[in-house]
Order: C-alpha cells, then structure tokens, then sequence
C-alpha cells in the first residue's frame, strides 16, 4: 500500500508497505520510498509516475544501507467517486494497472499490480492499493 499526501502533483509524506508476495521485501522489513513521484493528468485520466528506493538487505551492512531503485507508472482512469451530503467532502477512485521494473516500466514491466487510487479532495491524500499481481 502507498499512502502520501498530494501537493501540486507531487507525492509527499509517504508511507509504503508490500506485502510477502511482492518480491520487494519478503520480510516487510526494509526501508521504503518514493522518490520524484507525481500524480497528475487532465479530465478523467490521470499518471502516476515515480521511482521507488527499496533497501537491499542482501548488501547492507551495519555502516552502509545498500537500496535498489525501480522505475513505477501507469495511467489511472477515473472509475467513480462520491460526495458527502453534509460536508462537502468529495473521493475520486481511479483504477489500472500499476507497473514497477527496473528497465522498462510502461511496455513490460517486471511486476504488475491491479491498484485502486483513492484521492480525497480536501483532505488530498493518496492511497493506491497494491490489490494483487497480475502474471
């Protein structure tokens, strides 16, 4: 899961979890970021485009962290949305298929997820739900 605010675009005050079956981190244990990702586009399609730095424990050691970084993107396309009555508060979700690859992240990425990205108007977090890999 990616959980970040959105600022003019840009990802910001990010979070991320894989979980076991990502191949990412097997352990879940390992430090995580986005770094120079952005979410953004005009009318009901939007790209998130970015890299994400994952640690390599394999060559890490206590002096020197060691990271690897992946190339991630994919359009999403606006799938529905709903408006608070009371508050005024709107959620848009779009949906795709979220490429990461350390080569080649639009024609044939290594890993493909199913994502649903929730983005709130006023409260402008970003969720994508990394739902499950497509082979």
């Amino acid at each position: 899961m990616i959980k970040a605010s959105l600022q003019g675009g840009h990802l910001q005050n990010t979070t991320i979890s894989f979980d076991n079956q990502s191949g990412f981190c097997p352990d879940n244990n390992c430090a995580i970021g986005l770094e120079g990702t952005t979410f953004n586009g005009s009318g009901q399609d939007k790209l998130l485009f970015g890299t994400v730095k994952i640690e390599e424990k394999a060559n890490s050691d206590p002096n020197f962290t060691s990271f690897n970084y992946y190339k991630l993107a994919r359009s999403f396309h606006l799938s529905s949305s709903k408006e608070n009555v009371n508050t005024g508060q709107k959620f848009f979700f779009y949906n795709g298929t979220l490429g990461i690859d350390q080569v080649d992240v639009i024609l044939n990425p290594q890993y493909k997820y199913n994502s649903e990205i929730k983005l709130s108007q006023i409260i402008l977090s970003l969720m994508v739900s990394l739902m499950n890999a497509v082979k």
